[in-house]
């Protein structure tokens, strides 16, 4: 039996995320200013994000990949208090321009066993 579970994050949660884990992993938070967010799917998932300090200034991209966005995305629910379970498989999907994590859980429960009784053993 299977279980999905599908959280859908807006640009904010997103950027909130990323922020968050670029603070506390790597000490590099994301710089102010007007910030554009866009994404690419082919042939793998890729997340750009523009910073401009001032309109008409000059702006520079920051690449992140599916992983960096993932452990981002996956921390960023943790911190908000929501369950999430550890044997599971974890996926971003880009749908009608939303970032979507979706979670699939495996429930491997064995078999229950019928024990048929017979007349001799009672």
């Amino acid at each position: 039996m299977k279980e999905l579970r599908c959280f859908c994050l807006g640009t904010p949660e997103v950027l909130a995320a990323i922020d968050f884990h670029r603070r506390r992993q790597l000490i590099e938070p994301l710089p102010g200013g007007i910030v554009d967010v866009s994404y690419e799917m082919m042939p793998e998932f890729k997340m750009r994000i523009t910073h401009r300090l001032e309109k008409g200034a000059s702006s520079y991209v920051t690449t992140l990949e599916h992983d960096e966005v993932l452990t981002s995305v996956v921390i960023w629910l943790i911190r908000r208090r929501i369950r999430l379970p550890a044997q599971s498989e974890k996926i971003l999907y880009l749908i009608g321009g939303s970032l979507f994590i979706m979670i699939t859980i495996n429930f491997r429960k064995s078999l229950r066993t019928i024990v048929e009784r017979t007349a001799e053993a009672a």
